[in-house]
């Protein structure tokens, strides 16, 4: 539901040449010249590219809402996020937001639906 457009598909055949590693390992440091992973190792390098992933459903401020009668966001979302048209959330009279569930685009610009 958020993946991008792929628009080029080179990187696979470019992470499988041999004088390139892919690492996945914790990142401890980084020198003018090397790498060096959690686990002490360090790899010379030439460039550096940083992915960082995501999370697609997870929404981290979830776990510090809470409404009424102290039940949490977190768990009166864990069968499915939903709001009203994406702004606000029953049982939580005091929370409002921009961007919430089912709002988001995958083709356009955010900055569009916030200032709709």
């Amino acid at each position: 539901a958020c993946k991008r457009l792929l628009f080029s598909n080179t990187y696979y055949p470019a992470i499988q040449q041999p004088n390139v590693e892919l690492v996945t390992d914790g990142i401890a440091k980084v020198t003018p010249d090397a790498v060096v992973t959690a686990d002490g190792r360090e790899r010379p390098v030439d460039t550096i590219v940083l992915g960082t992933g995501f999370e697609a459903v997870r929404r981290p401020i979830a776990e510090r809402v809470f409404g009424r009668n102290g039940v949490g966001l977190k768990d009166a979302w864990s069968e499915g996020m939903s709001a009203l048209r994406g702004t606000g959330v029953a049982g939580f009279p005091n929370l409002f937001m921009l961007l919430g569930p089912n709002t988001t685009l995958g083709h356009s610009s955010q900055v569009i639906m916030i200032e709709a």
